[in-house]
């Protein structure tokens, strides 16, 4: 399920009930992203995906498709 704040409506936190993917796998490849002086650890572009792809979502799929046109653009920059 989603957590959101109405004020902020495009601020969504996605809350897993179960474990599609296994909580050490999602840990090891972890990225820390430094916010405002604060390490915040996030899930891995890898496994981002892998876990909107189980949930089916239609905005989750359409993420998948910028997500990898981002990796694309990203890659092209380092060639």
């Amino acid at each position: 399920f989603s957590v959101y704040n109405p004020k902020k409506p495009f601020m969504i936190v996605d809350v897993l009930t179960e474990n599609p993917v296994s909580y050490a796998e999602v840990r090891k490849s972890r990225v820390v992203m430094k916010i405002r002086g604060v390490d915040i650890p996030v899930v891995s572009a890898k496994h981002l995906k892998k876990l909107k792809n189980i949930s089916g979502r239609k905005q989750d799929l359409e993420d998948i498709k910028s997500l990898n046109r981002l990796e694309r653009a990203r890659d092209e920059r380092k060639t």
